[in-house]
Order: structure tokens, then C-alpha cells, then sequence
């Protein structure tokens, strides 16, 4: 619609609604339909026009303020149902209907038609000089003594009017009502309701004025579902949302627990609709938040590590003189976490690969309490001698943290090993394999009934005793199971460092033959790097059986508990 006036920078209304542009104006996006154009400019009387648009179509207005100056005014062509009602202008009597009031003064007048046995029927009326305005002015039969009447009125001509949700025509509408209250809506296509509840006394007539305001529809997806949905500062509902919008700016922010607001501010177009698709980011913690957490990161602990989070530990100590793990986390949901690891051990004597997983079962701060389990398999790499090991722990871990830097932990857990100290025999009393000197020694002795000077008859005993295996047996794997207890001591140094301090011990139970000695113990540091953090650890375990001789010799084993005293143990 192109809009221009016979005076430059005059002021443009489409039904009720200020145009940002002064004339001449181009307005876009007009819905089809009736619509009222006002042009204003001081000192013209005001010049309003009703017009048709057409889709596809563009219609030009051209408004005359100028006529309105010093002219010798308007006309006013009353009509009615009810033929001689009279007519009044601005209170005074001007004739009966059908009537043409001429030379009416530029600007807002008056305007009733009355009869008797009717009601009064009042409109107020704006004439341009030299204009002829129509008003067909219909009257209602008299009111009875318990009814008044509802007139609605509107600037935006073909709304509807709903009457206590009956239809009662198209503005302007006068309709009669029982006395008390009763609820107006006006209606009309790309237009927000106008809803209003107004109270009829007896006798009386109330007047609506429907300000009807353009909108647009807003239609709001999100990932995940269920966000609240903020329009203009009012809540609108949840996601996936679908409502009408006034026309125009917008600020629409879309909002749910545990993720990023996210705000948009689309430009709304009457009769059309707009599409806002957003993916929430999950919150993330503070910066001072994500320094605690770091530095509260546990390896050894039941708290489980986050997700995205990992840590690195590089280990030294006895009997694995070097050992390397990579734990990562799986993630939480509300107090429980899983996370998993991969390590890598040496004794030089056995290289060992192993798996680990960890489950936080409860985290109350500062307790928390999980189970943890790992499977170790390994074997010797630099000769030919058969010597393999499976080793599996499992079993509960409680955690104490204190100021997010210094967490103490205890485990109780089973730790179940199957070991094979030598080859397996073949026919003929030969080895699968470059055995040991220990199990040369003792196949001579045990089997074949031999007596080598290096591997006496309290050898013999000796290391029958530590494996619980005689004979031929002694050949087969080595099964055994013990319950360990561990304490263990994590205390944040820096962001990213770590120290930790951890004792295992075997109160009260055989000792598994690969290593000699129940009790272990070790210190080392725990550095995190970027964000994940890398732990070094220095863990005391007891030194393996087959390193105290040269070629891991099985004949220079002892018990550290000394429960068998008996035997003279190797210098």
C-alpha cells in the first residue's frame, strides 16, 4: 500500500496502528482485507478513509488535508430502519432519515438517530471538508425494565462480535442485554483477540471499544522439549509452543533448568508465521566451580570422574617397577557415575595389561560410596618361559572429601589371581618352553627322584609350600583368593597436582606365591593437565617371587610374614 498526501511528513495510522514512515509511505505486508487508513497533520482536520486490499495487488491512498483548511465543510448522510426517526447533530435537531446534513464543520461531531419506542442510537463521526460520510444509523426496539444495552465499536471495520459467546454481527454492534455482567469479544483474522467482561445496568448502554492489534503467529521448537518460553517479558508456555504475537519487535527467551538461556528477537509480520528452532547448551559450572572440581578429581576414591574428565597416573614402585592408567569418565546421573580405564604394568619379569571400571553408587558431600573392579592379564615378554597371570579385583570403596582438596578412601575388596610359574610338561618329562632354573630343579627332585646339589629337599618343601602345589600339580596354574584392604590418601596440591598415598594389606591370609611379603606400602604425586588431570603415582607392592634370583628362579622365594620360619631364606 502506497500512502502520500497533498502536505509532506503528514502522519500515518492503518487500523489504530502508527506507521514508523511518514508520507509519502510504502506499508508492506498488508492482509487482505478492510482496513482504515488515517493521515494527520497539524493544522488540517484529520483525514480517515476506509479501503479494500487485495492480495498480490498494491493500492495506492492519497489523503487531502489541505480541503480542510478554511472550507466550507462536510456532508452526512443519515439512514435508518425506522423511516422519521430524527436526527440529531451534536445535540441539536437537523431533520428526520433519510437526511443529508450539509456544510457540517471539519472534525468529530455527534451524530444520534431517535424514535420513540426505540433506543437511542448515538455514533460519533469525523468529516473532511468537502467529504460525504454515510452512516446507516439502525434502531433497537425499546429496552425492557431489566435490560440495557452493549455497544461495541471498533477502528478495524469486518471484526466480529461475540456476545457471551454468540455471535452478534460485525462492528459496530449494538446489541441489547440482560442486566449484570457479560463477557465481549471482538474477532477478526491476523488481528489478537480483544476479550473484555463489562456489567449492564438496567436501562443503561455500555460502550466497547475494541482496539484490535495486528499479530503474527510465533511457533518455538527446542532441544530438549519442554523449555519454558518468555514472550516480551510474559511467560507463553512450553516448547514445542505455537501462539499468536503482536506484530512487530519481539524478545523471546526460551529457558529450562540445567541449560543455557538461549534468547532470539525476531521481527513479527501480521499474518505470518515465525520459526524459532534452538538447542540448548547444558550449563556448564562457574570457572571457580570447575577449578574445585579439578582439583578435587579422585583416582583411587568412589567419586567417579565427570564426564569429559580424565586422568592420567604414571606409577613407579614394587613389585611393578613402572605402571601407566587412563581413567575417563562415563558420566552421572543425579548421585551415581560409572567411569572406565585402561593400564599398563611392568616387572620386568611380567608386563601386564589391564581393564578397570568404577560406580559411584551414593555421593552425599563429603561422603560418597561406590564399587570398582579390575581384570589383569599378563606374561613374561623377554623369554620363552611360559610365566603368564590373570589377576581380578572387585569389591567396595568409601570416600571422606574434605574442602574439595583432600579425599580419604578405604577398600574392601576379593582379589582372585590364576598364575603359571612354569611350562606344562610334555610326554617324556619335557618342558613346553625354556623353564625357569626352579622348575628344572624341582622336576628333578619332585618327578625323575634326582638330587641336584642346588635344589635341596627344604627347597623342595619350601616352594611347595608357597604355591600349595606337590608333584605334577606343581606344574598345573596356581588358582588362589584373598580379601585385601586398602587406605588411600588424595590431596590437591595445585589445580592440576595431585598427591597420593596408598596402603594395601592382607591381614591374616596365605600370600600368593608371585610375590613374597602381606603388607605394602607407597607415595607418589597426581599432576592433571588441560583440564584432565595425570596422576604419578609411586604404589608399593610386594616384589615378585621369580625376581630374586637371576632368570626369575622360583628357589630364592620367601614368606616377609615368616610363617615359615623353617626355611633358611636366600641372602
Amino acid at each position: 500500500m502506497v500512502v502520500s498526501a497533498d502536505v509532506p511528513d503528514a502522519e500515518v495510522y492503518i487500523d489504530g496502528n502508527r506507521h514508523p514512515d511518514k508520507t509519502p509511505a510504502v506499508i508492506n505486508n498488508v492482509i487482505e482485507g478492510i482496513h482504515v487508513i488515517e493521515v494527520r497533520k497539524e493544522p488540517s482536520v484529520p483525514w480517515k478513509q476506509t479501503i479494500q486490499v487485495k492480495a498480490d495487488e498494491q493500492t495506492k491512498v492519497r489523503a487531502d488535508l489541505t480541503a480542510g483548511l478554511g472550507s466550507g465543510g462536510g456532508t452526512i448522510s443519515v439512514l435508518s430502519n425506522i423511516s422519521g426517526a430524527t436526527v440529531f447533530l451534536d445535540g441539536r435537531e437537523v431533520g428526520v432519515v433519510p437526511f443529508d446534513i450539509k456544510g457540517v464543520k471539519p472534525g468529530e461531531h455527534v451524530l444520534e438517530v431517535k424514535a420513540p419506542g426505540y433506543q437511542t442510537r448515538e455514533e460519533r463521526v469525523v468529516i473532511n471538508a468537502g467529504a460525504t460520510e454515510v452512516r446507516k444509523m439502525d434502531l433497537l426496539p425499546g429496552l425492557s425494565a431489566d435490560q440495557g444495552t452493549i455497544k461495541v465499536v471498533s477502528p478495524v471495520p469486518e471484526a466480529e462480535v461475540f456476545i457471551d459467546g454468540a455471535s452478534a454481527g460485525k462492528v459496530p454492534q449494538e446489541q441489547r442485554a440482560s442486566a449484570g455482567e457479560h463477557f465481549v469479544v471482538v474477532k477478526l483474522a491476523g488481528y489478537k483477540n480483544f476479550e473484555q467482561k463489562v456489567r449492564v445496568e438496567a436501562g443503561q448502554a455500555v460502550t466497547v471499544s475494541a482496539e484490535l492489534k495486528a499479530v503474527g503467529r510465533l511457533r518455538v521448537l527446542s532441544t530438549p522439549l519442554g523449555a519454558t518460553v518468555m514472550v516480551n517479558g510474559l511467560e507463553a508456555g512450553k516448547t514445542p509452543l505455537d501462539t499468536e504475537v503482536e506484530v512487530g519487535p519481539a524478545v523471546v527467551r526460551i529457558e529450562r533448568a540445567g541449560f543455557v538461556s538461549a534468547e532470539r528477537n525476531p521481527i513479527i509480520e501480521g499474518g505470518k508465521t515465525e520459526t524459532l528452532s534452538v538447542d540448548l547448551q547444558v550449563s556448564g559450572p562457574s570457572e571457580a566451580e570447575s577449578i574445585s572440581e579439578q582439583r578435587g578429581l579422585s583416582s583411587f576414591g568412589a567419586r567417579t570422574l565427570p564426564r569429559g574428565r580424565s586422568t592420567v597416573d604414571m606409577m613407579g614402585g614394587y613389585p611393578y617397577y613402572l605402571e601407566g592408567r587412563i581413567n575417563v569418565g562415563a558420566g552421572r546421573i543425579q548421585q551415581f557415575g560409572f567411569d572406565a580405564g585402561v593400564a599398563l604394568r611392568s616387572s620386568l619379569v611380567r608386563s601386564e595389561l589391564g581393564f578397570g571400571v568404577r560406580f559411584q553408587l551414593v555421593n552425599q558431600n563429603p561422603f560418597s560410596l561406590g564399587a570398582f573392579s579390575d581384570l589383569w592379564w599378563g606374561s613374561s615378554l623377554f623369554d620363552d618361559s611360559k610365566r603368564n597371570g590373570v589377576t581380578w579385583n572387585t569389591g567396595a570403596v568409601a570416600s571422606l572429601t574434605a574442602l574439595t582438596g583432600v579425599t580419604i578412601s578405604g577398600r574392601l575388596y576379593a582379589n582372585v589371581w590364576s598364575d603359571r610359574h612354569c611350562p606344562e610338561l610334555k610326554s617324556g618329562n619335557t618342558f613346553d618352553g625354556d623353564a625357569t632354573d626352579t622348575c628344572k630343579s624341582y622336576l628333578s627332585r619332585a618327578i625323575n627322584n634326582q638330587t641336584p646339589n642346588d635344589f635341596t629337599a627344604a627347597d623342595q618343601e619350601r616352594v611347595e609350600l608357597l604355591t600349595g602345589q606337590k608333584g605334577l600339580e606343581f606344574f598345573d596354574r596356581e588358582n588362589g583368593a584373598r580379601m585385601m584392604v586398602a587406605i588411600g590418601a588424595e590431596v590437591a596440591l595445585y589445580q592440576r597436582w595431585n598427591l597420593l598415598g596408598v596402603l594395601e594389606i592382607a591381614p591374616f591370609q596365605e600370600e600368593r606365591a608371585l610375590f613374597t611379603g602381606d603388607m605394602v606400602l607407597g607415595a607418589g604425586t597426581t599432576m592433571s593437565v588441560g583440564g584432565r588431570r595425570r596422576s604419578h603415582r609411586l604404589h608399593g607392592v610386594d616384589p615378585p617371587l621369580a625376581a630374586t634370583r637371576p632368570g626369575g628362579d622360583l628357589s630364592g622365594a620367601r614368606r616377609a610374614d615368616h610363617q615359615h620360619s623353617d626355611a633358611r631364606p636366600d641372602p
